[in-house]
């Protein structure tokens, strides 16, 4: 029981990762070389996104469920924390994207 909260734990700290997951992002781009690379037609293109869009709600609803779940085990002042701490965990993330972002632009 102690892995399995955890490993939920763990889980809901690195969501902020899923911003790499949003169609038009990251996956964006990688169908856009995929379909240089692999010379995708129009219409494999298409089934490619529609994958990665797939793979992304599901993402975002096993996210939704593991926070449900890790509330309904948290107490009130737990469940504070750790909001808190997926705040930081978020602040991080955004400081780390914008220096990625600056370096990229020089």
């Amino acid at each position: 029981m102690k892995l399995i909260k955890y490993a939920l734990l763990f889980a809901v700290l690195l969501a902020p990762i899923t911003v790499l997951a949003a169609p038009g992002g990251h996956h964006g781009k990688m169908v856009d070389k995929m379909a240089e690379k692999l010379d995708l037609s129009a219409e494999q293109k298409v089934q490619v996104e529609a994958v990665f869009k797939e793979q992304h709600a599901q993402h975002q609803a096993l996210r939704a469920e593991t926070e449900s779940k890790l509330n309904a085990i948290l107490n009130a002042e737990q469940q504070t924390k750790m909001a808190e701490m997926k705040a930081e965990r978020k602040a991080k993330w955004q400081a780390k994207r914008e220096e990625w972002k600056s370096r990229k632009a020089e």
